[in-house]
């Protein structure tokens, strides 16, 4: 049975944002509009997964579903999947031509995006630098065990 909006408002009201969750996602045959809202609550809860996965069953039956393309693109940007969510963005930037507001919002987000992967190149170049030492300090430290073992080898049979 589907909630009604009033009770979903209603538990959000009273902050049980998981009760609604779960009473949206036993909905069998939930509308668009109800998936796109089941997905904005997951991205609410922090479940960008959860809410990726909402969006990617609704996009399949409805492709062209803007609003959900929109989603889908915060629910990765939110899960750190920024390279996913540009794409998506320009995806849909290229689509919103009859929607002067959508197409407003989607340049915003995709220009604070590029903002905000420019400002990170620094940080993932320190982070290859980083696991790149990781491993060559792994790779020394067992070329000397393997020393000492072989020295002592040696030792043993000298």
């Amino acid at each position: 049975m589907k909630p009604s909006k009033g009770e979903i408002e209603t538990l959000l009201a009273e902050g049980r944002l998981d009760r609604a969750i779960e009473l949206l996602r036993g909905v069998p045959d939930r509308s668009p509009r109800d998936s796109r809202y089941l997905a904005w609550l997951e991205q609410r809860r922090g479940d960008y997964e959860g809410s990726t996965r909402t969006l990617e069953r609704l996009l399949v039956e409805h492709p062209d579903d803007r609003e959900a393309q929109l989603l889908a693109a915060s629910a990765s940007w939110h899960a750190g999947r920024l390279g996913e969510a540009r794409s998506a963005l320009e995806r849909l930037a290229s689509r919103t031509g009859d929607d002067p507001q959508l197409a407003a919002r989607v340049a915003g987000d995709l220009g604070t995006l590029t903002e905000v992967m420019r400002e990170l190149e620094p940080v993932a170049a320190a982070e290859r630098r980083l696991e790149t030492a990781f491993w060559a300090s792994v790779v020394l430290v067992a070329g000397v065990a393997l020393w000492n073992v072989l020295r002592a080898l040696r030792k043993d049979r000298g």
